[in-house]
C-alpha cells in the first residue's frame, strides 16, 4: 500500500465531503431565501427553546450511521449569528460525534458474534470490509474526516476485534472535520 494510495483515497473521499457540503449549503440558502425570515425564525425558535432535543436527535443520528447530516446542525446553529453559542453548539457536536463513534465501536465489539451483528454487517457494513483490507487503521481517519459512515466504520471496528486504543486516537480526526466545516460553514451564513 502506497502512500499515494492512500493520499487519493482521502482526497477523493475530502472532495466528496465538500461537494456534500456544497450542496447541503446551496439547498439550505435556496429554501431559506424563499421562506420570510419571520417564518423562519418562527420555524426554528422552538428548536433553540429545547437544545437538549436537538442534541438528543444529533446523537441518535450519528449512532444510526449518520443519517442526518451533522452540517444541517452545523447550518441550523449557525442562523443565530452569535459566534459563541455557534462555537459551543460545535464543541457539542463535535463531542458527541466523537461519542457516537466510541458507542459504535462497541456495539461492535458487544455483538460481534450475535445473528444482530450478522445481519447488520451483512446488510451495512461488509460494502466496507475491501476498504478495511486495504486501508487498515486509515479507513478511521478517512471516516472520521468525509462523508464515508463514521459510526458505521466504528462498529465494523469494534466488531473485527480492532485494537479500541488506535480506534480512539484515529477518530480523533472527527474533531478536525467539525472545526474545518464549521469555519466553511460560518462563513457562507453570510449569504443566508
Amino acid at each position: 500500500m502506497s502512500m499515494n494510495d492512500k493520499t487519493r483515497f482521502l482526497v477523493k473521499n475530502l472532495s466528496r465531503g465538500l461537494l456534500w457540503l456544497i450542496v447541503i449549503v446551496t439547498v439550505f440558502i435556496f429554501v431559506t431565501s424563499l421562506i420570510d425570515e419571520v417564518h423562519f425564525e418562527a420555524f426554528l425558535e422552538p428548536i433553540y427553546d429545547e437544545p437538549f432535543w436537538v442534541f438528543a436527535v444529533f446523537m441518535t443520528s450519528e449512532v444510526v450511521f449518520g443519517i442526518i447530516p451533522p452540517e444541517l446542525f452545523m447550518l441550523l446553529s449557525a442562523q443565530k449569528e452569535d459566534i459563541v453559542m455557534y462555537s459551543i453548539s460545535i464543541g457539542m457536536f463535535a463531542v458527541l460525534s466523537y461519542i457516537a463513534g466510541v458507542t459504535g465501536f462497541y456495539i461492535g465489539r458487544v455483538l460481534e458474534n450475535t445473528r444482530v451483528f450478522k445481519y447488520i454487517y451483512t446488510h451495512f457494513l461488509e460494502k466496507y470490509v475491501t476498504y478495511l483490507r486495504r486501508y487498515g487503521g486509515f479507513l478511521i481517519v478517512v471516516a472520521s474526516l468525509t462523508p464515508l459512515p463514521f459510526s458505521a466504520i466504528a462498529m465494523l471496528m469494534g466488531g473485527i476485534g480492532y485494537s479500541r486504543n488506535k480506534y480512539l486516537i484515529f477518530s480523533l480526526f472527527r474533531f478536525v472535520r467539525f472545526i474545518v466545516y464549521s469555519i466553511l460553514i460560518w462563513n457562507t451564513n453570510m449569504f443566508t
